[in-house]
């Protein structure tokens, strides 16, 4: 791999071959011949591809100048900069097909560069001969739900990096929403924006993604069929992310501006983090790849089976219901945030250690597994299941500022420590302890029965 910062490079000066090119602050490779080959070729802060007329003398949807091998990844911040001889070969049509179709208009796109895959398009500046594109724009009517611009712009579609004359803009108009769906095996990313008081209805056989970060539509979002793809800031200020029980949501960036969550099916965080407002969120499953990944101070409840959430959430401050036949994995003590958590269903520990200092109610299942060590602050008032496995060394301290009595049953053979800063601990009746065979220890704490155990 060969990087660059701040330095100017040329193709016909630098030969790499099948070498991965990175360009870093501010430097720039210029395509200047044709017959061009990287192994790879990726674009960061603030750098730029410049693609001259001379590279490119052919017209046709199949000219290009740069062949990759591996892929080709445009940071926010990278530009593409193309000679007005490529833009004038363009045709200023908006394209036919559905609004997928029309975002890259390949029947009218002059490739710039092939690669196994593409990415960043949809938030990379397009500029000609140095200066940005402002003009050539045309604006249609989308039946009476919304308005499309067309103008130039970049395209990765098809594992190519292209510039067309597609759609730019998408503005839903208040009270409506745009169905968005792949046709066969066609795009199906929408890079241009999303705005306006309306929402968005998804309903296609495979995948549709959301890419562009300037997105900041305020309707709904409806996933009826089919999964949804969101990078990050895709989702705009959207009031409600209503996903069927079918359907996944994967969230590939940060999302702040949800206002509600509806989601019978899936939602997967798979990178950034999610903001939960608002006190209106329900979620069957929810998957969170990393710690972090879960911010905002809204409640959330958790419905179905298979949540699993990795890390610690330190930023996430909400109050989390966790539902009578819900599932939920968690690995960190601080996974579930900092908020109250009602447990009525099943929660467990997988080898998590430290202080769960969340205010534990309920009456479900909480089940310490691989070893888990956990001390619970404020858990002394939880009325379920404290399970501390079999033969896996999990240990659970209960730990109060005062005496209380045992109100949950304990089962397993882990060990229970009860931690009562002096004060009286009492068990109040044998069957609490019936299925427990671990070892109880008692620290600063006034062992009381109400009953023989």
């Amino acid at each position: 791999t060969a990087n660059f910062t701040k330095a100017d490079i040329s193709g016909s000066e630098y030969a790499a071959g099948n070498s991965p090119l990175v360009l870093n602050q501010g430097a720039s490779y210029t395509a200047d011949t044709t017959g061009l080959k990287l192994g790879g070729l990726t674009a960061n802060d603030g750098s730029k591809l410049v693609f001259t007329s001379s590279a490119l003398p052919g017209t046709s949807a199949t000219a290009n100048v740069l062949s990759v091998s591996g892929n080709i990844a445009l940071n926010a911040t990278s530009t593409v900069d193309v000679a007005g001889g490529i833009i004038g070969n363009l045709t200023q049509e908006a394209g036919q097909g559905n609004l997928l179709e029309q975002d890259d208009n390949l029947s009218h796109a002059i490739t710039l560069a092939t690669a196994g895959n593409v990415t960043g398009t949809a938030n990379t500046q397009l500029t000609v001969d140095g200066k940005k594109v402002e003009s050539e724009l045309q604006t249609f009517a989308i039946g009476e739900d919304a308005v499309g611009t067309y103008g130039y712009k970049l395209s990765g579609a098809d594992n190519k990096l292209s510039v067309t004359y597609g759609l730019t803009k998408l503005s839903v108009n208040a009270g409506k929403t745009v169905t968005l769906g792949q046709k066969g095996n066609g795009d199906a990313t929408l890079d241009a924006q999303v705005t306006g008081q309306g929402g968005l209805t998804i309903d296609t056989a495979k995948e549709v993604v959301l890419a562009n970060k300037d997105n900041d539509y305020t309707g709904a979002t409806n996933v009826n069929e089919g999964n949804l793809k969101a990078e990050a800031g895709a989702l705009g200020q959207t009031s409600s992310l209503n996903v069927a029980k079918e359907s996944t949501v994967t969230l590939n960036g940060a999302q702040s501006g949800i206002q509600a969550l509806n989601v019978a099916g899936t939602l997967a965080v798979a990178n950034g983090a999610l903001t939960v407002n608002g006190s209106n969120n329900s979620v069957a499953k929810l998957t969170v790849a990393e710690a972090g990944s879960l911010t905002g101070s809204g409640s959330l409840t958790l419905t179905g089976e298979g949540s699993e959430i990795k890390g610690a959430n330190e930023g996430f401050s909400g109050d989390v219901s966790l539902d009578a036949g819900s599932t939920t994995v968690i690995d960190n003590a601080q996974g579930l945030g900092s908020g109250a958590v009602a447990l009525e269903g099943n929660l467990t520990a997988q080898g998590a250690s430290g202080t769960f200092a969340n205010v534990l109610t309920g009456s479900g299942t909480f089940a310490l597994t691989q070893a888990s060590s956990l001390t619970l602050t404020n858990g002394t008032g939880f009325a379920g299941t404290f399970d501390l496995g079999t033969d896996e060394g999990s240990k659970l301290t209960l730990e109060s500022e005062s005496g209380f009595e045992l109100a949950s049953t304990v089962t397993g053979n882990g060990d229970l420590k009860v931690a009562a800063n002096g004060g009286v601990f009492t068990i109040g009746n044998a069957g609490q302890l019936q299925d427990f065979s671990g070892v109880l220890t008692l620290s600063n704490a006034v062992f009381t029965v109400n009953e023989m155990v």
